[in-house]
């Protein structure tokens, strides 16, 4: 392989790393909370407890059999998640509270999800309480 090969090469090999360092879902700084409380709730789905585990507060309260479980029982899809509207309802002082509203068996339900920022980054609190 000559010289020029290499650097193409070498190149491709490159943008393919930075192009997959992108494509994360983890928010910016600029995700707002019903953007993080979506992803929330598609890495949950998706099972992806390392993305589930980026976007909470206290990452040691996720316990990634539970994201397993959650993700393989089939009570929420992606589908379902398509049809769902992410509302903030409340946002101030480093808080936000954000209305999931979501197609269930009787019309639409809706529950709330809370946010706290952290670092210059909204953040799901989770409770990990049973």
């Amino acid at each position: 392989m000559g010289p020029t090969r290499i650097l193409i090469a070498a190149g491709l090999i490159a943008l393919v790393a930075a192009l997959t360092g992108c494509a994360t879902n983890t928010p910016g700084t600029e995700a707002d909370p019903a953007q993080v409380s979506e992803q929330f709730l598609r890495a949950l789905v998706d099972g992806d407890c390392k993305e589930v585990k980026g976007l909470v507060a206290m990452p040691t309260a996720i316990d990634c059999e539970l994201v397993a479980e959650v993700s393989n029982s089939g009570d929420l899809t992606q589908a379902d998640l398509d049809e769902t509207e992410f509302t903030v309802v409340d946002e101030g002082g480093g808080s936000a509270m954000v209305e999931v509203a979501y197609p269930g068996d009787s019309g639409a339900e809706t529950t709330t999800t809370n946010l706290v920022k952290t670092d210059g980054k909204w953040r799901v609190l989770f409770d990990s309480e049973e």
